[in-house]
């Protein structure tokens, strides 16, 4: 056999090796998709004999999960499967709708609902505003799984009976179709914050976890200020994605 057959060969056997890590990879995401966050996955000899594949195959297939962020390891405890981080983007959504999006079934407890002096921060971002407004503490979920606490502050002028209404509901929605008073501008800010024991509690998770706080300032289509709120979210489910275009020269 001369070099090039020899290479040629050599070729052939490592695309065979791929599409059998690749058919495995895909029968392995498979299998765990119907386990839930955190579970352990069953075991390499489990894996490999329900799988017909090596155990070699096995953990190359799971070293590429690893990679792609679908599992993790715990050294001497096994494999288990990562929770899956809900990207935000940077587009103008209510919580229900970014919820849809994603498939998930949104839900709301209201946790106070309420008449405030207007705090500092939302005098300052606001500039020229009222004494009082409205503030709204809501935990909101996706399919039964707490994801973000919400501290909204809504102008009272902008709609007036607020408080009567289902706050369970989309306030965005709210504004828009009953007061014509719509979020159609807002600015972010995002920063990394540790759960305190509070939201902790709310969100069921560890005091300390690190979490994403965003805050936004809702501006109706004359511009005039109508929210500020501060949401809360777990930064193991929630990521930022930012699209970016270089500025002209």
């Amino acid at each position: 056999m001369d070099a090039d057959e020899a290479s040629s060969r050599k070729d052939e056997m490592n695309k065979v090796k791929e599409t059998k890590k690749q058919v495995t990879t895909r029968a392995l995401n498979r299998l765990v998709s119907d386990l839930k966050p955190h579970s352990k996955i069953p075991s390499e000899r489990e894996l490999s004999e329900a799988l017909g594949v090596s155990r070699m195959t096995l953990r190359h297939a799971i070293g590429d999960m690893q990679d792609d962020g679908l599992l993790y390891s715990i050294p001497g405890s096994g494999t288990f499967v990562r929770e899956q981080r809900i990207p935000k983007r940077a587009h103008l959504t209510s919580f229900t709708q970014d919820m849809e999006q994603r498939g998930l079934i949104p839900s709301t407890t209201v946790l106070q609902a309420e008449v405030v002096p207007t705090p500092q921060a939302v005098r300052e971002a606001w500039g020229d505003v009222a004494e009082r407004v409205f503030r709204i503490y809501r935990l909101r979920s996706g399919s039964g799984q707490p994801m973000c606490i919400e501290e909204a502050f809504i102008d009272i002028a902008a709609a007036p009976d607020l408080l009567s209404r289902d706050l369970s509901q989309s306030i965005y929605a709210l504004l828009r179709e009953t007061y014509g008073r719509g979020v159609e501008k807002a600015t972010h800010s995002v920063a990394a914050v540790p759960l305190s024991p509070v939201l902790a509690e709310l969100l069921e998770d560890e005091v300390g976890a690190p979490a994403l706080e965003f805050t936004q300032v809702g501006f109706d289509s004359g511009g005039r200020p109508v929210e500020y709120c501060i949401s809360t979210k777990k930064a193991e489910i929630f990521s930022v994605f930012y699209e970016v275009q270089r500025k002209p020269d």
